[in-house]
């Protein structure tokens, strides 16, 4: 009996019967890789715990004390570094055969690795992310959705520390970071925060903008240069579609912004767009309804911003003029 899917989005449509034909001969031959790659893990825990035994009982017995514990670790370590290793190799090949064979089928582009990052200059001029002296990068989505160009990719920024003489790097963002570009720039800056994210009332230029809804306006605080842009811009179903996008990435601390002729969505959130356990069988149904519900999210979030943006240019000549 062939799987059926979520395609409620139009961009789904006929996508169980494209799973069926495209993907699911590919899963089942991933899954025999998969089956291999657990017996090569346990294969690698024995022997990396055999290993620190037998370390920790020679060195011990040769005299030199608690080094045996140093040595045991290094032997279990060591263990366990080569048991992922297959596992990890079979988890980046199923990444790219079922995330990009359902990007592919809705006419996006998908790069677990290899890609040029988003410039995060201007989301660190907004004070939406903090500056960083190591960067990686993975997981890259772009394309179009419903006309527009957008790129989304996941991003772990690191600090540099100094503590007891020694260089550690502390995580200062780790998250999912989203640009959707218009063709014509907005007239001002409109930001969107969580209201523990930002404590004064306003930023520079920026003016504290209300909310239409009081349920959003506890959840969000927004800043705007042109107050009756981001009125027009900041629509109930807009800022209930940026609560889902948290929610489905199961993420914290959203911010947004409008600015030049873009959205930039940041999300803290940990790895996203993966394909499960390795201990399971790849051909569970809802390790795909997942990536789906987080892909068609992405539709639905360009498609809202859409609606109110493709009357931006002309929202002024909609205003009541004086008289009238």
């Amino acid at each position: 009996m062939m799987d059926q899917f979520d395609e409620s989005r139009e961009a789904f449509l006929g996508f169980s019967q494209y799973y069926h034909d495209s993907l699911h001969a590919g899963l089942l031959g991933l899954d025999m890789e998969r089956r291999a790659a657990v017996k090569t893990f346990f294969k690698w825990v024995v022997i990396g715990f055999a290993i620190g035994l037998g370390g920790f009982l020679i060195t011990r017995y040769m005299g030199y004390g608690e080094a045996g514990f140093f040595v045991g670790f290094i032997g279990v370590v060591f263990g366990l570094f080569m048991a992922d290793k297959g596992m990890a190799k079979v988890r980046v090949k199923t990444k790219t055969h079922l995330v990009g064979g359902i990007c592919n089928y809705v006419g996006l582009a998908f790069e677990a690795e290899v890609f040029t990052p988003l410039d995060l200059s201007r989301m660190r001029e907004l004070k939406l992310l903090p500056g960083a002296t190591r960067q990686k990068f993975e997981d890259q989505i772009s394309g179009k959705a419903h006309g527009a160009d957008f790129i989304l990719h996941e991003a772990h920024l690191e600090r540099k520390s100094r503590n007891n003489k020694n260089n550690n790097y502390v995580t200062v963002f780790r998250g999912i970071l989203m640009t959707l570009d218009f063709p014509s720039d907005f007239s001002g800056t409109t930001l969107i925060l969580r209201e523990r994210f930002l404590q004064t009332k306003r930023k520079g230029k920026l003016k504290r903008v209300g909310l239409a809804d009081p349920v959003f306006e506890k959840a969000f605080e927004a800043y705007g240069s042109d107050q009756v842009e981001a009125r027009y811009l900041l629509t109930p179903t807009f800022m209930e579609r940026l609560i889902d996008l948290e929610t489905i990435f199961s993420g914290k601390n959203l911010r947004a912004a409008f600015d030049g002729g873009q959205l930039m969505i940041i999300i803290e959130a940990g790895n996203q767009f993966e394909v499960g356990s390795m201990f399971k069988t790849l051909m569970q149904r809802k390790r795909t309804d997942k990536l789906i519900e987080e892909i068609g999210l992405i539709f639905d979030i360009v498609d809202t911003v859409l609606k109110p943006a493709a009357n931006r240019i002309d929202y002024k000549s909609k205003l009541p003029t004086k008289g009238t």
